[in-house]
């Protein structure tokens, strides 16, 4: 695997970016943390920044299945983020692997 997309270093490297952008202050990570998206172990983040005057939530899933790199996210802003992050939860609740169509 490579350690850039290592799923930990994908929120330094997230925090990192946030950091650098123009209008955008107080990056904090709000969670982190391994779980099991079905049979797969996926890393888990969120990150609350002000970008202008508004504050915003990133909540992102990232894991490696048969060598592909899958990222599933959310990027909310901060006042609608509890009842987005419901939707989102439901979404990855519901997470089936099929077969590929060739």
């Amino acid at each position: 695997m490579d350690f850039e997309v290592f799923p930990p270093n994908a929120e330094r490297n997230e925090m990192l970016a946030l950091r650098r952008e123009k209008h955008v202050s107080q990056v904090k990570r709000l969670r982190s943390g391994w779980f099991l998206l079905r049979d797969v172990n996926a890393f888990r983040y969120s990150i609350q920044f002000r970008r202008g005057k508004k504050m915003f939530v990133s909540d992102n899933v990232v894991f490696l299945y048969e060598k592909v790199m899958y990222d599933l996210s959310l990027h909310a802003i901060a006042d609608r983020y509890e009842a987005d992050k419901k939707v989102f939860e439901e979404i990855l609740a519901s997470w089936r692997w099929t077969e590929r169509v060739k």
